[in-house]
């Protein structure tokens, strides 16, 4: 397996993870415990096979789009490592040989934050990769992978998810988790787990559409000021 197949096939997975982590009553603690883990590895052996963008990190100019994809990479590290570290502080049964000794009230006023933020920097971060995925796709082309026509009619669909998205996240109260205005988070464990999902996924869809689009706007921005 080459090193870019890898990457994809980590990509994906984490991806079909991420929205299920945060069924939290749906799946169980212990199978959100086990993902979480899995979460955790994946998201190391993501950076071993990127490593060459933490080596490159103090090298070459700063642009809009380079500051802005390095703020949301650092605080996704940061917060890859808090979600892990207060989660096994939290839990004292499921993976007792990886409990870590600390005051769980104060670990998940850590966990219940880092989760949310980190559930929506991880979008937000495919969302500002995706022009550079589009553009290998592209180059191992030999004709444009849409038309036109089925480029308009993705663009409306994704604009259609991204706005139920939006009312998930509103719906749902996900800022006031972000925020901690409510320090506890309520799932009605009798719905149906796929229609929590799908309200997640179109939150993920909407959080990545709006980082490609930021990515492209702060890219017009940057060759204006050339």
């Amino acid at each position: 397996m080459n090193k870019q197949t890898a990457r994809t096939a980590i990509d994906g997975c984490m991806i079909i993870i991420l929205p299920l982590l945060m069924s939290y009553s749906l799946i169980g603690k212990a199978n959100h415990i086990y993902l979480g883990l899995l979460m955790f590895t994946l998201f190391v052996c993501h950076h071993a096979l990127n490593r060459r963008w933490l080596l490159t990190l103090f090298k070459g100019r700063y642009t809009l789009q380079r500051t802005v994809s390095t703020a949301v990479n650092m605080a996704l590290i940061l917060i890859m490592f808090a979600m892990p570290v207060s989660g096994l502080i939290i839990d004292r049964q499921v993976v007792p040989a990886l409990h870590i000794a600390g005051s769980a009230a104060s670990a998940r006023l850590v966990h219940l934050p880092a989760s949310y933020w980190g559930f929506m920097l991880m979008t937000f971060h495919l969302g500002l990769q995706w022009q550079r995925i589009l553009g290998l796709i592209k180059a191992r082309m030999d004709k444009p992978v849409l038309s036109a026509k089925l480029s308009n009619i993705l663009r409306l669909f994704i604009l259609i998810i991204s706005a139920c998205g939006i009312r998930a996240f509103i719906k749902r109260d996900m800022w006031s988790y972000m925020s901690l205005q409510s320090q506890f988070v309520f799932i009605d464990t009798k719905e149906p787990l796929l229609l929590f999902l799908a309200d997640f996924t179109a939150v993920m869809i909407a959080s990545a559409a709006a980082a490609y689009y930021l990515n492209r706007a702060l890219g017009k921005l940057q060759r204006l000021k050339k």
